[in-house]
């Protein structure tokens, strides 16, 4: 879709968008959604502004191979629509309940997690947010 088809659809869509956010650009991930399971609908996000690009990139990377997840973790670059931003972290939930409760599930990961904030202390946390999806466009 575009030109004159894809202005009259963004206009219609975005009378029900109160922001948007453009992100792009290298993407590390971790993907374990198991059978059973819902699928998630509760994605929570925090952006940084980071200097060191690929020390927080290492330390993303070397916490994944270290806890187990049920869902999605992933991040990236932000390269328009910030306010000073450049690198967000995001990891989706079955639902509300498992996104505030979370927790390390044995001493491996809080050794992971708490290695994974001490190598990135020195960047800079933005901001978070929670979002919970209502329709899955196809």
């Amino acid at each position: 879709m575009s030109g004159p088809d894809l202005d009259l659809y963004s206009a219609e869509l975005f009378k029900n968008v109160e922001s948007e956010h453009a992100i792009a650009g290298i993407n590390t991930f971790y993907r374990n959604i198991k059978d059973g399971l819902p699928e998630p609908t509760i994605f929570q996000s925090w952006t940084y502004t980071v200097k060191e690009a690929t020390n927080f990139t290492n330390a993303f990377k070397k916490l994944l191979k270290t806890i187990s997840l049920d869902g999605y973790m992933g991040m990236g670059d932000i390269v328009h629509g910030s306010d000073g931003d450049n690198v967000w972290f995001f990891k989706t939930y079955a639902d509300l309940s498992q996104a505030y409760e979370f927790d390390t599930k044995n001493d491996i990961e809080k050794t992971a997690y708490s290695l994974f904030y001490k190598e990135i202390s020195e960047e800079t946390l933005h901001r978070s947010f929670t979002r919970k999806l209502i329709t899955r466009f196809k």
